[in-house]
């Protein structure tokens, strides 16, 4: 799951998945036995142009750009997926939320679950006895003391990674602004708004 947009959702997806099937191999083994990657990006904001909350991505081949050679095919074949070992799922809740759903088909039950929502959860609970179980489940690990102690530590390492990366986007932007770099090329690079950027002259 991803909270706040770092704008590198396209370059993180890939690179986690890669490695995910790099593991599975050591050197001079059998590549066959590889599996493919599938990963699960659940956002807390919307991240692609297009009109879906559930968005899957593969590996494509281009057509436009691929060039013709007669290879004698009497019934060429249609390939338009280059390798089944890489596949995306975005899911923007953003975008869920405004749909509207009901809780019909499973992805969307456990959705309304994540999402909070108190009377779409009660309604996917009459349809997914599981959600019910994790609910209950749920409930169990969060009172227990060395759980709740975790997930603090994360939440303020979170909290010290964030604020670090800041500070490094100001002082960046300190930088930028001494040799008079134009200010909308500051926000493109250090991800900072107007208001910050010019705040940094006050420091």
């Amino acid at each position: 799951m991803q909270v706040d947009s770092r704008g590198d959702i396209r370059q993180r997806g890939p690179l986690y998945m890669c490695k995910n099937i790099s593991i599975q191999i050591d050197k001079g083994s059998d590549y066959k036995v590889l599996k493919p990657s599938i990963a699960i990006w659940i956002l807390n904001f919307n991240c692609f142009k297009i009109n879906s909350y559930h968005s899957v991505a593969r590996m494509m081949f281009d057509k436009e750009k691929s060039k013709y050679v007669d290879m004698g095919y009497k019934e060429e074949k249609e390939e338009k997926i280059a390798t089944d070992m890489l596949e995306m799922h975005f899911i923007e809740m953003p975008k869920f939320l405004k749909e509207n759903p009901g809780v019909e088909n499973r992805l969307d039950q456990w959705l309304w679950l994540i999402s909070g929502k108190g009377e779409k959860i009660e309604m996917a609970k009459t349809k997914n006895k599981n959600i019910e179980e994790a609910i209950e489940r749920v409930d169990e690990i969060m009172q227990d003391p060395e759980i709740m102690e975790l997930y603090f530590n994360m939440a303020v390492s979170k909290w010290d990674y964030y604020s670090g990366e800041r500070n490094k986007a100001m002082e960046i932007a300190k930088k930028m602004q001494n040799k008079n770099i134009p200010i909308e090329t500051i926000i493109e690079i250090t991800g900072l708004t107007k208001e910050e950027i010019e705040n940094v002259t006050k420091m």
